[in-house]
């Protein structure tokens, strides 16, 4: 057993003597109350019960009772004083410096169920430089906690609660934050390599320049974010929602599977794109003002309504052309197989898109205005 533990089980025998002790003392006077009672109404019984006699006892009985009963409401305040005590002294110890005592209050307060729920111990808590490191709390409640610089590597955050907590310069490296709810949250140059944000919900949170190098992504709901400069590099984007998440300057260039993300409506304004796969992607509505996507596969990729201006667009692979059923038709020359007729165009992609010249994409353009552009 380490010193935390012993010191623990040592505060939980002293509170336990105490109550104890302070029942012991209570029960004692109550029973020799009652005795004196007894005593005195069996002698009066004995000389013979005048009116006088009679109300006396009654009187001396109510004192007892009464007695009785405000002894027990008292040690049940102390009891509650007792718990209320215990519960700041760990609200305040899980914030300290030594991860010994940090990590022994948490576990403490995990035992007793005080870690979950809207009443949990550390809602609202200053935790600024907390040493928690390899911690499990799963499901804990963090709302509006104070997590500057607080060391969370390695932490399990399972069904966390983040809502608009403070978490800038938090260190949350191979951190488990899967389902956890953070929005709102402030996450300003976190560390969180590694981390395992899947499932998590960060919408309207604020990251700013965070590192989310080699992250699972996964099915993240970062809708409304704030991310501008934020590094993804090797992050997990499968399923993950960046509708209307601001990323300009982000680092995006790295990124594991971009293309099956949601960008619709993303500020990617100055991104370097460069040879990323967005292929089949929903990028509508997105602003990739003066992005650099040389080299980028945008085949399949819904650009309708998005903003390219001043974007680069050199050595672009998408697919010039999406014929209508009419074009299609079987030709004896060529087998059973289907051939393409007709002038290609890409209005079912591109429509409504402002090019980078200005220029936006209308139904009677074809893939040709794009060329221009892809092939300077």
């Amino acid at each position: 057993m380490d010193g935390m533990s012993r010191r623990e089980e040592s505060e939980r025998d002293r509170q336990k003597r105490l109550g104890r002790y302070t029942t012991f003392w209570m029960m004692v006077g109550f029973l020799a109350c009652l005795l004196a009672a007894y005593r005195f109404i069996e002698a009066r019984h004995a000389e013979g019960l005048n009116d006088l006699d009679l109300n006396l006892s009654t009187g001396l009985l109510g004192v007892v009772a009464s007695t009785g009963v405000t002894l027990f409401f008292l040690d049940k305040l102390n009891e509650r004083r007792d718990r209320n005590n215990l519960k700041q002294r760990l609200k305040g110890e899980a914030g300290s410096r030594s991860h010994d005592i940090a990590i022994s209050a948490v576990e403490w307060m995990d035992r007793e169920g005080w870690l979950r729920g809207e009443d949990g111990l550390l809602k609202g808590a200053d935790l600024r430089e907390a040493q928690l490191k390899g911690a499990w709390m799963d499901g804990a409640n963090f709302e509006r906690a104070k997590l500057r610089n607080a060391d969370l590597r390695g932490a399990r955050l399972e069904g966390a609660r983040f809502r608009c907590a403070k978490m800038p310069e938090s260190r949350l490296y191979r951190a488990k934050l899967n389902r956890a709810r953070m929005r709102c949250s402030y996450l300003g140059s976190a560390y969180a390599e590694r981390a395992d944000f899947s499932g998590a919900c960060l919408q309207n949170a604020t990251l700013d320049s965070i590192c989310l190098r080699d992250a699972i992504l996964n099915d993240a709901c970062f809708v409304g974010a704030s991310l501008k400069q934020a590094k993804f590099h090797g992050a997990a984007l499968i399923g993950t929602d960046f509708s209307r998440a601001i990323l300009i300057a982000a680092k995006l260039k790295n990124a594991s599977y971009p293309n099956q993300a949601i960008w619709e409506g993303a500020k990617l304004r100055y991104v370097d794109l460069r040879g990323v796969d967005f292929s089949d992607a929903n990028m509508k509505e997105a602003d990739l003002e003066c992005a650099n996507l040389e080299g980028a596969d945008l085949w399949g990729t819904n650009l309708e309504g998005a903003n390219l201006l001043g974007a680069k667009l050199k050595g672009v692979q998408f697919n010039p052309f999406d014929p209508p059923e009419e074009s299609i038709f079987d030709d004896p020359a060529f087998g059973d197989g289907p051939v393409f007729t007709g002038e290609p165009h890409q209005k079912t992609k591109w429509l409504g898109a402002t090019l980078p010249d200005g220029t936006v994409f209308t139904e009677d353009m074809d893939y040709k205005a794009i060329l221009r552009f892809t092939n300077p």
